[in-house]
């Protein structure tokens, strides 16, 4: 789902720069608009796909969860750590996991 739209988003902002282009560039603020959508959508393509590899690396040869909480306070420790560094579209992104992950 999220590479669909991260291709999606791609050939939008491809499409706004020519338009950008052809209107002698007037276009400018299109083209900012769908580059920041672009960005936010790779970056959460991004974090999804570390948790994911998180969850991968965290399974036991038959595929259980030895330290489930382990997982959860790594992702805690990580939105304290985007929080610190003032990345604060990761750290919600991780907080939308975190938050799922706790009500199981």
């Amino acid at each position: 789902m999220l590479n669909k739209e991260t291709i999606k988003l791609g050939y939008q902002q491809r499409n706004e720069l020519v338009s950008h282009v052809y209107s002698d560039y007037n276009n400018d603020e299109k083209l900012l608009n769908k580059k920041s959508e672009w960005e936010r959508a790779v970056q959460e393509h991004k974090v999804t796909k570390w948790i994911f590899d998180l969850f991968r690396d965290k399974r036991d040869l038959y595929g259980y969860f030895e330290n489930p909480d382990d997982i959860i306070k790594e992702i805690r420790s990580l939105i304290e750590q985007s929080e610190e560094k003032e990345l604060y579209e990761i750290a919600g992104i991780l907080k939308l996991w975190y938050d799922k992950l706790r009500q199981t």
